[in-house]
């Protein structure tokens, strides 16, 4: 058998360890994806977007607030150095700048068209 054996073990193992965790992911994903459709018949498809897009922008406090309650190796975070979490705030940052700019931009154009009515 050799290695496919190795990974059967290994699988028969760990699968029960990790059943919890991908149902829970699941459950979010799910979630997620049943929300954002639900959304397109709310709002524009460009707000929708953006509300979906932030979980990239909140992926990186919410696991930082994970780790705190969590044991040490349940989260494994790629580095805490001074320069990459420099680099993280920038971009998060900027993905927020940029959301404001774009729902400011939307709200200024409906309001101009407001005024074309009235006009």
């Amino acid at each position: 058998m050799g290695i496919v054996g190795e990974v059967v073990a290994l699988f028969s193992e760990v699968w029960l360890k990790a059943l919890p965790w991908v149902l829970l992911t699941m459950f979010f994903a799910f979630g997620g994806n049943f929300f954002e459709i639900a959304g397109y018949g709310h709002e524009s498809v460009t707000g929708v977007s953006l509300l979906a897009s932030s979980k990239g922008v909140l992926a990186i406090p919410i696991t930082l607030f994970a780790t705190m309650f969590f044991p040490p190796d349940t989260f494994k975070i790629s580095s805490l150095a001074p320069e990459v979490a420099i680099i993280k705030f920038v971009g998060a940052l900027a993905v927020a700048v940029g959301v404001c700019i774009v729902v400011w931009e939307i709200e200024k154009k409906k309001k101009r068209e407001k005024e074309k009515l009235v006009s």
